[in-house]
């Protein structure tokens, strides 16, 4: 061990576990060395998800471009619904966003109790977390590039509305991450969560605008309807995507912010309770 490296002691106590004292500047090193092993493992998942599999990954585009065709086939030729709202770039759009924010929060329900492989072998927790959101991240990277290529080749103006996607893509990251870190603690105490929070998300999208205008939702139902972070999402990616248009600013950037914001107490109460979670397995 290195000279003058103080070791962090882990002590466990009836109330959950607490660590002594670290120095800032192993602490920044120690957060530094989490995030290169978590992405190297996020790249490993990479590999090996798609390994043996004939269209590799072609799925991760594959899965989205289904489910838009198959909202498009259903909308327009079975409903004879029509108008801007109905197109097949907009429903691959509000897809391609959505799949990782459904993939996070139901993934994230057991990432506590899966940690346990890692606490066990006194690692830090930051790392299965890290790794859990990367895996995705690089998911959603591919999926997006495919989305651009996609809007390119349909027509649509590529243009600085296409960063601001991006911008987007980082709000819904970030609430989608803090959601995932407090499911991921009561999903420690109640394994059942998982299935719960399926059925949720899955409802969460039809009460989300990708599958219709949100100027569709009745006015005495709105304001419910816009606590609702994805009634801002869904329309600001919508329209940067196929208008090349820069909306919900102001609601995006305090999605983003507040998530940031809540991550914080989210991540010091998984570590608190991380042993008593262990146990209880």
């Amino acid at each position: 061990m290195a000279k003058g490296v103080t070791v962090p002691i882990t002590i466990l106590t009836p109330k959950g576990s607490r660590t002594s004292f670290t120095p800032l500047r192993e602490q920044v090193d120690a957060v530094v060395r989490d995030t290169r092993v978590a992405w190297f493992l996020a790249t490993l998942n990479l590999r090996r998800d798609v390994f043996g599999l004939w269209l590799g990954k072609a799925w991760l585009v594959l899965e989205p471009l289904l489910q838009a065709g198959t909202y498009y086939v259903l909308l327009k030729y079975i409903f004879n619904l029509s108008g801007a709202s109905v197109s097949f770039a907009t429903f691959f759009t509000a897809a391609t966003f959505w799949r990782s924010h459904a993939t996070i929060t139901i993934g994230a329900c057991n990432l506590l109790v899966d940690s346990g492989r890692f606490v066990g072998a006194d690692i830090s927790l930051r790392i299965p977390y890290l790794e859990f959101l990367f895996s995705e991240l690089l998911n959603f990277l591919i999926r997006f590039a495919v989305l651009i290529v996609f809007l390119s080749a349909s027509g649509y103006v590529v243009g600085g509305s296409y960063v601001y996607l991006l911008y987007i893509a980082i709000a819904q990251f970030a609430f989608s991450f803090c959601l995932g870190i407090w499911l991921s603690v009561l999903g420690g105490f109640f394994r059942d969560l998982s299935r719960v929070v399926g059925h949720v998300v899955w409802l969460w999208w039809f009460f989300s605008p990708g599958l219709y205008s949100i100027g569709q939702v009745p006015d005495e139902i709105r304001w419910l309807y816009d606590l609702n972070p994805f009634a801002h999402i869904m329309p600001a990616m919508i329209e940067a995507a196929t208008n090349g248009l820069i909306t919900e600013v102001g609601p995006i950037t305090n999605i983003l912010f507040v998530s940031l914001l809540l991550m914080i107490p989210g991540g010091l109460i998984a570590s608190q309770v991380k042993h008593r979670v262990l146990f209880r397995v």
